[in-house]
């Protein structure tokens, strides 16, 4: 069974971005809430599960989503600096 810590780790790793004030910082906060919410995304969408934990996991989903296209997206458009394209 998962520990709280590992089923919000999204939730931290998202609201740790979301907070941070450093710019140098601010690039590696954003990947590690990218990598936590995929991450639970990909458990959530193989668990088998029926009844209220189902409504659960479908309601931790779309919070997932929401965040993910919502907040976390206008912060990596606004705060952070364009990745310089190579040329070849």
């Amino acid at each position: 069974m998962l520990s709280y810590f590992e089923v919000n780790a999204w939730q931290t790793a998202y609201h740790d971005a979301l907070r941070e004030t450093d710019p140098a910082r601010l690039h590696n906060r954003v990947e590690a809430a990218e990598e936590a919410m995929y991450k639970r995304l990909q458990e959530l969408a193989t668990g088998q599960v029926l009844g209220a934990a189902e409504l659960a996991r479908a309601m931790e989903a779309e919070a997932l989503n929401k965040s993910s296209q919502g907040a976390l997206l206008v912060l990596k458009r606004d705060k952070l600096p364009p990745i310089p394209v190579e040329s070849a």
